[in-house]
């Protein structure tokens, strides 16, 4: 068996959402083991149309660092081009489908996956969402609009996951700032600055705009600019800490603390 390496615009592929916590980190300089690697194309010949291809980053975002910026700036296409994006978990991975279905709510509600920021546009931006569980298959419905009264597991998962208010019969190309702050809260990641990175695909910002800051707070100024248009409500929203940047003391130093947001628009150009 081998590996080869295909342009995602030619060939039908998966896309694998997981944390790196779960030891599928990596690079494409430092690689998988084989056994996951194998793990995954087993998933992707079985769910996958065409000849079993996937994209994971651990693979396909190198460390060399313009190639890396290249590939986060097309990290939103490659997730919502995918057939299927496949949710690898450790805590999912324990539970069994046989379980009741508030048991199986509570185990992805509270799961790894669902803490983490950059698998919100993971999960969004997907057409089939797939979730690995203890059986070794991947449990699957289409996500867009689910009829909660079917008692179907994943039509009650998606809803209790975005909180029924984000259902779509397609991902959507841009989302409010509201939706994205809603569904932000209280996940985190290890480095602050990548925050903003993360949902920049989701909101109509390209991220190639806040690769020349370094830091997370610099970063999250370009953000707001880019945005334009802010909700009034981040002015009181509660928030640990704020910008010290001149004309930005109004704005939270990460999104992920604020909360729920109000509607209302301020243009950030002219705080």
């Amino acid at each position: 068996h081998s590996l080869m390496v295909r342009g995602a615009s030619d060939f039908p592929y998966i896309a694998i959402s997981h944390v790196w916590a779960d030891g599928l980190g990596s690079t494409t300089e430092r690689g998988l083991p084989v056994c996951q690697i194998w793990r995954i194309a087993t998933y992707a010949y079985q769910h996958a149309r065409g000849d079993g291809a996937f994209w994971i980053d651990s693979l396909c975002v190198p460390q060399r660092k313009d190639l890396r910026k290249q590939a986060i700036r097309l990290m939103a296409q490659t997730y919502r081009d995918a057939q299927l994006v496949l949710v690898f978990d450790a805590g999912i991975q324990k539970c069994s489908v046989s379980e009741d279905t508030p048991r199986i709510l509570l185990t992805v509600k509270t799961s790894l996956w669902m803490q983490r920021v950059w698998t919100l546009q993971e999960m969004l931006l997907a057409r089939e969402l797939y979730f690995e569980f203890a059986e070794g298959v991947a449990v699957s419905r289409h996500v867009r609009k689910p009829d909660p009264g079917t008692g179907d597991l994943m039509a009650n998962l998606m809803m209790s996951m975005t909180g029924g208010h984000l259902l779509f019969e397609q991902a959507k190309p841009v989302y409010t700032f509201d939706e994205i702050v809603n569904l932000l809260y209280c996940r985190c990641t290890s480095k602050p600055e990548d925050e903003t990175l993360a949902i920049a695909g989701l909101m109509g910002v390209d991220p190639a705009k806040l690769f020349p800051c370094e830091d997370a707070d610099t970063r999250m100024r370009a953000f707001l600019l880019e945005l334009r248009n802010i909700p009034l409500g981040i002015l009181c929203s509660p928030t640990p800490r704020r910008l010290l940047f001149r004309g930005f003391r109004w704005a939270p130093h990460a999104l992920s603390a604020v909360g729920i947001a109000t509607s209302g628009l301020w243009d950030a150009g002219f705080a």
